[in-house]
């Protein structure tokens, strides 16, 4: 009888083991989106993350924005010859520098500059999809819930909405968003995935993390 519990208890431990690892992406990720500034709308940003243990090129990939009704609102193409390092960030601005009072003003230089004359939307109920160069879906967020009904551009729940001043940042593991232990967290469920967070923009300069469970 003991050995038989015993053999249940491994069997539990390395399905549930599984179901952990298959937690933490092995592609790219949206990290973080601020798109709500207290008190104005020139410092919006959204930060990729590289959870794998290689550098992936994202040459032509696009960062898309949709609103309530999953009408697409804008289009940000990523350059030739862009990459991001293991464990590496890329961080799309509206502006450079970014310095935005609600991460403290220190000034953040972001790896792309978005150029359209059209906002990330305060929601609820928008989202952005992050598309590979071939048009497939990487990754997507849709943030808040509109009465007409979801985007259609997130995974499974949409996050909450966030308040003005504040990002949704993707947790490290299911014990939430771990500074230095990168933001690879993906179980499909934007509400799940995400949290409300002080805005905390990093580049391609900014130090590697290791994701970590």
């Amino acid at each position: 009888m003991l050995k038989l519990l015993a053999g249940f208890l491994i069997v539990m431990m390395v399905g549930l083991a599984s179901v952990v690892e298959a937690s933490v992406a092995d592609y790219v990720v949206i990290s973080e989106f601020f798109y709500d500034e207290d008190g104005g709308d020139n410092n919006e940003f959204v930060e990729l993350y590289n959870p794998t243990k290689a550098a992936v090129d994202i040459s032509g990939w696009k960062l898309t924005h949709y609103n309530q009704t999953g009408k697409l609102q804008s289009t940000v193409t990523i350059p030739e010859d862009t990459s991001i390092a293991p464990g590496g960030y890329f961080l799309i601005g509206e502006k450079s520098p970014l310095n935005s009072a609600d991460w403290g003003g220190e000034e953040v230089i972001p790896d792309l500059i978005r150029l359209t004359k059209v906002d990330w939307q305060n929601g609820p109920g928008d989202g952005i999809v992050l598309k590979d160069a071939n048009g497939d879906i990487i990754d997507g967020l849709q943030y808040g819930m509109h009465k007409d009904g979801p985007s259609g551009a997130g995974e499974g729940k949409p996050a909450m909405d966030a308040p003005k001043g504040k990002s949704l940042e993707r947790k490290s593991n299911d014990r939430g968003v771990i500074r230095g232990q990168g933001n690879g967290w993906d179980t499909n469920d934007n509400a799940s995935d995400f949290e409300i967070s002080q805005p905390n923009p990093q580049n391609s300069n900014s130090p590697t993390e290791t994701a970590q469970l």
